[in-house]
């Protein structure tokens, strides 16, 4: 499941398009405190990668070391206990 998860994400990065980069950061940032080890390469490759608009370099910085804002503006670190339920619609 977890290799589905970043494989689906990898590709929303690689659509071009600056929103679905940006929601393929946050879905790895998720990720990546969920503990997929791969989420923090993935990143890597995207911060480095010419295709990673400037403007998104730095939330994919952010989220590479497994921190994530929430839409309230607290963050959530690794090994926080709190839970975030992700609603997918289709």
């Amino acid at each position: 499941m977890q290799a589905a998860i970043l494989d689906v994400l990898q590709r929303i990065a690689k659509l071009g398009h600056v929103a679905c980069i940006e929601g393929a950061v946050h879905g790895l940032g998720h990720a990546a405190l969920c503990g997929y080890v791969e989420a923090s390469g993935i990143l890597d490759n995207m911060i480095s990668s010419s295709s990673c608009p400037s403007e998104i370099i730095p939330y994919a910085r952010k989220a590479k070391p497994r921190m994530v804002t929430l839409s309230d503006d607290s963050e959530l670190m690794q090994g926080s206990t709190r839970v975030i339920r992700v609603r997918l619609e289709y």
